[in-house]
């Protein structure tokens, strides 16, 4: 599911659990609250940070290469108006300095790893289950994947990345779910293609479900069939 156009595609999790401090600049607490990147874009622009390309851009390799250039000469996030081959806008490099990431989760930029690793759960674990309903967004719709933008960013890519895809896996015996982010080889809507590194769970997931070792035929085959590359 992604939102209707004139909506930006890009993961904001972080600003879920967000809250301002003093380190903060005037990114005001409510739209922290919010977690929506809309409104942390329009802070930006207010602010003239954000730099606009509306000329159409290909996905495979020139959107990359302009997103690289911009990096290096202004370190702005760049908003593309036109990208070929789909309807949505793309927003890039939105996290490419210190200074906006500390920002967004309301602390000074010489802070970060601490609060960051608060923010994350490292810095204290919480007793018992943590559960909390989240209201789906009214604009969203189903797609296909490739009703996505589809990006090739490197030179020798085989083909189009999701770069921070996310995966719910559930482990088949307890049906506990778990949550990865994987860098994602897109092949069709029906098939993405990740690595799965031996002790993260997704992998340890695959291994509960079958007794095959992980390099044989037979567990190949079951990761073909889902998607995954191992």
């Amino acid at each position: 599911m992604y939102p209707r156009s004139g909506t930006i595609l890009k993961v904001a999790s972080a600003w879920q659990v967000s809250q301002c401090g003093p380190g903060s600049r005037h990114y005001a607490a409510n739209q922290a609250e919010r977690g929506e990147m809309r409104h942390y874009m329009q802070t930006l622009r207010e602010r003239a940070e954000i730099l606009d390309v509306h000329r159409e851009v290909d996905p495979k390799h020139e959107l990359a290469a302009v997103t690289q250039a911009a990096m290096r000469r202004w370190n702005k996030p760049i908003l593309f108006h036109r990208v070929a081959g789909t309807t949505l806008r793309v927003l890039t490099n939105l996290y490419g300095s210190r200074e906006r990431l500390a920002e967004i989760i309301g602390i000074a930029p010489d802070d970060f790893c601490r609060q960051w690793t608060n923010l994350t759960g490292l810095g204290g674990a919480v007793a018992g289950p943590l559960k909390r309903e989240v209201p789906a967004a009214p604009d969203l719709i189903e797609c296909r994947l490739s009703d996505l933008p589809l990006l090739t960013y490197s030179e020798r890519d085989g083909a189009p990345y999701f770069t921070s895809a996310m995966f719910v896996a559930k482990e088949p015996e307890t049906g506990v779910p778990n949550l990865s982010f994987h860098r994602s080889m897109y092949i069709s809507d029906e098939e993405l293609r990740c690595r799965l590194a031996p002790r993260h769970h997704p992998c340890l997931t695959m291994s509960t479900s079958s007794k095959s070792p992980p390099s044989s035929p037979a567990r190949r085959s079951r990761c073909a069939r889902a998607g995954i590359s191992t």
